[in-house]
């Protein structure tokens, strides 16, 4: 990197920079918000499978509750059928809220984009005679100097720079560990393998003392709202590692 020796070079050197720092930032939102596109798509596909996995789990328990309903512990079907026709019904009303959000949340973007250009335009075509009617220096700095001011002023302007506030707030909480997290997925989790667990209990299993079910979803609640699979997975994986390492397996 060439370091400037006098003002302008400087000055030109200053403008890149900040022409290639705006152009990285831009990429990577653009990267970054593709990433955020693919994952809602991704959580949203994995919600309609759950709802069909329970939609099909309710179907093949009435089947076989009909066919061999002398043997089926209805004391726990009933709690597992009624588990997973929240979770149909919850699934299906998140995805349709969710998107009716994000469809609302795209149209006021647009909105206030289109707000911000019409403004920015009206300003343009106020100063575009006296621009092209000036034949003095002065008067070019000047009129320049009240298009910047003007730009700066506009109400899309002072609203962007709130808006711009409010996401530099958010970053910040979010960095400081103060960001409200979303859980519904794990809600979700946690209540369709409770409702597979009564299913099958009530199917294939004998009457449970109430401890055992309150173990049961203690650990139910572990698994899906915590860490503790995925870690205890990670260690088993280390001891395999290791005796894979000692040609043990």
């Amino acid at each position: 990197m060439e370091i400037p020796s006098n003002s302008k070079e400087l000055f030109d050197f200053l403008v890149k920079e900040h022409k290639r720092i705006a152009d990285l930032r831009d990429e990577l939102n653009h990267d970054i918000a593709g990433k955020k596109i693919s994952s809602i798509r991704e959580r949203r596909s994995f919600l309609q499978n759950i709802a069909v996995a329970s939609a099909t789990l309710l179907g093949l328990a009435s089947v076989f509750s009909s066919l061999h309903g002398s043997t089926v512990l209805f004391p726990y079907l009933i709690p597992g059928l009624i588990l997973h026709l929240g979770v149909i019904c919850v699934v299906f009303v998140y995805i349709r809220d969710s998107l009716d959000q994000d469809l609302e949340g795209l149209t006021s973007i647009q909105d206030d984009y289109g707000e911000l250009l019409r403004e920015n335009m009206n300003l343009a075509d106020k100063l575009l005679s006296p621009a092209l009617e000036t034949k003095n220096e002065n008067d070019v700095q000047k009129i320049m100097a009240q298009y910047l001011e003007g730009v700066n002023n506009l109400p899309s302007i002072n609203k962007l720079k709130q808006d711009n506030k409010e996401l530099d707030e958010e970053r910040e909480s979010r960095r400081a560990g103060r960001a409200e997290l979303d859980f519904f997925g794990e809600l979700i989790t946690f209540l369709f393998v409770l409702g597979v667990l009564f299913v099958i209990v009530a199917i294939f299993g004998k009457p449970l003392h109430w401890l055992l079910i309150i173990a049961g979803i203690t650990v139910t609640f572990l698994f899906t709202f915590t860490n503790f699979l995925n870690c205890t997975l990670k260690r088993f994986f280390k001891v395999l590692t290791y005796l894979r390492h000692r040609h043990f397996i």
